[in-house]
C-alpha cells in the first residue's frame, strides 16, 4: 500500500516538475504525527482490554513452535541470514483459485492461506498453526494517501484437527481471518509484552512463519516517457523461518519466498514451493478432498518416491553360506596371505587346512547343524579359525570375551545353552567357568592336528544361524541378537561392492568379537597400502565405511566382520 502511495506521488510530482509545473498534489488533511497521537490516545480503557481480550482468548494456552524440518541445526541466536526465491503461477490455476474462493464466499487470500496450513501441517504433522500476517492497518479515508508506516501484524491460528476437507478449514481459516480483522488496531508488540511468551533467541516471538497477499493495483506503469518496473533484489536477509509473499495480478500468481539460510537449503526451499504448487493444484481439482487425500507430489515425484527409490533389490549370492564364501576365496588365491599375526603369517590355503582340520575334530565331538558353539578367545588367529570351523561344521558362534565379569560369562553360557566351548587352558583356569564341554585348543592340538586336511561336506544352509552376539545389558538383562550366514552375506556384500579393495590392501582385525552387536564399535577397520606398511592407514576411508554403517538400517551389521578380510 505505501508503495502505491509513493509511486502515485512519485510520478506525479515528475510529471510536473518535468515540465515546470507547480505541485498538484492536493494538501493532507492530517499527518503522521496526528495518527501517532491519535492511535495512543485511541488505544486505552475500554477499548485496548477489548482488543485484549480477544487476542488473549485466540492466544491462549500453550502456543505450539512450529517444528520444520530443517537441513542444518538451528543456531542458538539468529543471524537473520537469508535468501530469497522467486516464483510464479499460472494464469488458469490463478483463475482456478478465484473461482474457488468466490464459490466458497471467501477471498484469494483466505485460499491461499488455508493451502499454505496444510502445507506447514502436512510438514510439521502439527494440527495447531500460528501464521504472522501484515496487515496494511489504513482503515480511515485520511490515511490512504498518506505515506507512512501503518502496518501492523495479526497472528492467525488455525486448528486443522479431524481431518477436514479443504472446504471444511477454509471456511474455519476465513472465520479466524474476519475475527483478526476486526481486532487488526492492537499492535504487534502490545500483544507480545502482554502474553510475556517464553523468549527464545533463535526464534520470532509467537510464530515463525509469515505470509502476505499484495493484491492492491499498481496503476503507475508508465509517465512522462518514463517506464516504470518493479526492481527485484536480495537482501541476504530474513527476519524469519520462512515469509511467503504474494502478489496478483492478471498475469498470474507470483511469488517470492524469504527464508532462513541458517537452518534451510535452497533445494529444500524449492520443494517446498514445488509441494505448494501441486497442492494447489490438487485442490481445485477437488475441494471436497480431505487433508489426508491431498497430496503434495505430482505423479512422476511419487512414481520416484515410491517405486524408483524404493527398488532396494539386489543380486547377491543368496543361497551361499559364509564359510562356502571362504572356500570359493581359497580356490582363487590360495597361495595369497590372508592373515597376519605378530608371530604367524597363513595363506588362504593354510588357514584352510587348520580349519578343516578343526572342523573334523568338533564333527567328531558332536557338532552338526543348529550346534550353537561358544568361543572364548583373545584376538587371535586361533580365533579366526574357530569362528570358520563352527560354521563349516553346521554350527554357530557366540563369542565370549575373556576379559569379561566371569557372572557374564556363565550367564551367556547358560542363557545360551551351548553344546561347547572352545578356549585355551589358561584361559580356562583364570575365568572358572561353570561346567560345559570343553575343547582346548592348546591341550588337545596335538589331536586337532592328526584330523584330515579336506574340505567337509557343507550342511549349513543360508537361512541357518551362524551367530549369537549378546547385548550389553545397560537397559536390563543382556539378550542375545541372533545372525543368519544370508543377513550376513547380504551386508558383506553391499561393503564389497560400495568399498571394493584394491590390489595391496589389507584388512586389518583389531577388536574383540563379543563387544556390541553394532558393527562400528566391534570391528576397527585399517586399511593398508601394502603390506610392507603396516602402519599407515586410511583413516579418511574408515571415517567414511563407519558413518556408513552406522547410519545405515538395511542391514544386518552385527556379524563376523573379519570375513571381509579373509575374502579381500
Amino acid at each position: 500500500m505505501v508503495l502505491g502511495v509513493f509511486l502515485h506521488e512519485l510520478s506525479t510530482l515528475y510529471a510536473a516538475f518535468s515540465t515546470n509545473q507547480p505541485s498538484p498534489l492536493p494538501e493532507l488533511p492530517i499527518q503522521y504525527a496526528d495518527f501517532a497521537i491519535w492511535q495512543r490516545d485511541r488505544i486505552q480503557d475500554e477499548f485496548l482490554a477489548t482488543q485484549l481480550n480477544y487476542w488473549k482468548q485466540q492466544l491462549k494456552g500453550e502456543l505450539p513452535v512450529l517444528q520444520l524440518p530443517t537441513d542444518h541445526p538451528r543456531p542458538n541466536s539468529t543471524t537473520f541470514s537469508g535468501a530469497k526465491q522467486y516464483f510464479k503461477f499460472s494464469v488458469s490455476l490463478t483463475n482456478a483459485l478465484r473461482q474457488l474462493s468466490q464459490r466458497e464466499d471467501s477471498t484469494l487470500f483466505m485460499s491461499l492461506l488455508a493451502a499454505f496450513n496444510i502445507l506447514l501441517y502436512r510438514y510439521t504433522d502439527q494440527e495447531d498453526i500460528l501464521i504472522g500476517s501484515p496487515i496494511a492497518n489504513r482503515n480511515r479515508a485520511e490515511l490512504e494517501g498518506m505515506l507512512g508506516l501503518f502496518v501492523n501484524t495479526l497472528v492467525l491460528r488455525n486448528n486443522l484437527n479431524g481431518n477436514p476437507s479443504f472446504c471444511e478449514l477454509l471456511h474455519r481459516v476465513r472465520e479466524v481471518t474476519l475475527d483478526a480483522y476486526a481486532h487488526q488496531d492492537l499492535p504487534f508488540e502490545m500483544l507480545v509484552e502482554e502474553l510475556q511468551p517464553e523468549r527464545d533467541l533463535s526464534r520470532n516471538p509467537l510464530y515463525e512463519v509469515m505470509f502476505v497477499l499484495q493484491n492492491t493495483p499498481n496503476s503507475v506503469h508508465e509517465v512522462s516517457g518514463l517506464s516504470l518496473r518493479t526492481l527485484e533484489f536480495d537482501s541476504g536477509t530474513s527476519q524469519l523461518d520462512i515469509f511467503l509473499s504474494m502478489s496478483e495480478s492478471e498475469a498470474g500468481l507470483t511469488g517470492c519466498l524469504e527464508y532462513n539460510t541458517d537452518i534451510f537449503d535452497s533445494t529444500t526451499i524449492n520443494q517446498f514451493i514445488n509441494n505448494f504448487q501441486t497442492l494447489l493444484e490438487n485442490i481445485v481439482v477437488n475441494p471436497q478432498q480431505r487433508l489426508s487425500e491431498l497430496s503434495l507430489l505430482t505423479a512422476s515425484e511419487q512414481e520416484q518416491l515410491l517405486f524408483k527409490l524404493n527398488q532396494t533389490r539386489v543380486d547377491y549370492p543368496q543361497d551361499a553360506t559364509l564359510h562356502q564364501l571362504f572356500e570359493q576365496q581359497v580356490e582363487q588365491t590360495p597361495d595369497s596371505l590372508a592373515l597376519i599375526s605378530e608371530s604367524e603369517e597363513l595363506t588362504y590355503c593354510q588357514l584352510n587346512h587348520k580349519v578343516n582340520q578343526l572342523v573334523h575334530y568338533l564333527q567328531n565331538q558332536g557338532v552338526t547343524r543348529y550346534s550353537l558353539v561358544a568361543l572364548c578367545l583373545e584376538s587371535s588367529i586361533d580365533m579366526v579359525v574357530g569362528i570358520l570351523a563352527i560354521l563349516k561344521a553346521g554350527g554357530a558362534y557366540i563369542p565370549l570375551d575373556p576379559s569379561y565379569p566371569v557372572e557374564r560369562l556363565n550367564f551367556m553360557l547358560a542363557d545360551s545353552q551351548v553344546s561347547l566351548l572352545i578356549t585355551k587352558q589358561e584361559i580356562l583356569e583364570k575365568i572358572s567357568l561353570s561346567s560345559a564341554k570343553t575343547i582346548c585348543l592348546d591341550i588337545h592340538k596335538e589331536k586337532i592336528g592328526q584330523e584330515s586336511l579336506e574340505n567337509p561336506i557343507s550342511i549349513s544352509e543360508a537361512d541357518n544361524l551362524a551367530y549369537i552376539i549378546y547385548t550389553s545389558g545397560s537397559t536390563g538383562t543382556p539378550k542375545g541378537v541372533q545372525g543368519t550366514h544370508r543377513g550376513t552375506v547380504n551386508g558383506l556384500h553391499w561393503l564389497w561392492k560400495t568399498y571394493p579393495f584394491s590390489q595391496g590392501e589389507v584388512c586389518c582385525q583389531k577388536q574383540r568379537l563379543a563387544l556390541s552387536i553394532r558393527f562400528g564399535k566391534f570391528l576397527l577397520l585399517y586399511f593398508k597400502d601394502s603390506y610392507s606398511n603396516h602402519q599407515q592407514c586410511n583413516c579418511t576411508r574408515l571415517a567414511t565405511i563407519y558413518r556408513n554403517f552406522s547410519a545405515s538400517q538395511s542391514y544386518s551389521y552385527h556379524t563376523c566382520t573379519l570375513i571381509t578380510a579373509l575374502t579381500s
